[in-house]
Parts: C-alpha cells; structure tokens; sequence
C-alpha cells in the first residue's frame, strides 16, 4: 500500500543531483532542529518536557549525521551560525 505513495517524488526533483538532495535534506533538518528548540523553550508540564527533550535529540542527531554525511562527500561546512541566519547555500559548499 505504501509503494502507492511515492514520498521521493513529492518532494525531490528526479534531476536532482546528490548534493542538491543532501543540502534540501540538511536545510529541512535545520528546521526541525530550530522548531524543536522553540517548542522545549515552551513546554509545560514533566511528560511535556521529556517529550520535547526526546525531540530535540533525535532532530539534534538527524542534523548531525546530515552534517557528518556532506562531510563524507567532501563539501565543506559553514559555522553553524550562519546556517541559522540563512547563510551560504544552506550552511555546505562543495
């Protein structure tokens, strides 16, 4: 039922190159790690907070393992600064 529903196409071009894909990837990762640090600032509650702790890791980790990733195909990171301003090129260059 799954195969039904080709998640790829919806949201990566088939000319995509690898890197284009890889940056798309890192730049929607950086946005999940920024709403899951806003979210942990506005919790309430003990099972809230662990909620959003258990959130902020895992965004925390798929953006490092992105970043480790680019690393690996040779394109250079930016400070992660400048990634949050919207620096160069989504924070990597190849």
């Amino acid at each position: 039922m799954l195969e039904k529903y080709n998640l790829k196409a919806l949201f990566i071009k088939p000319q995509m190159s690898e890197e284009e894909i890889l940056r798309k990837n890192i730049k929607w990762a950086l946005k999940e790690l920024n709403f899951a640090r806003q979210n942990f600032d506005m919790v309430a509650g003990a099972e809230n907070v662990e909620l959003a702790i258990y959130e902020l890791n895992a965004a925390e980790r798929r953006y490092q393992n992105l970043m480790n990733q680019a690393k690996k195909a040779g394109f250079t990171a930016q400070y992660h600064s400048e990634m949050e301003m919207g620096g160069a090129q989504d924070g990597i260059t190849g």
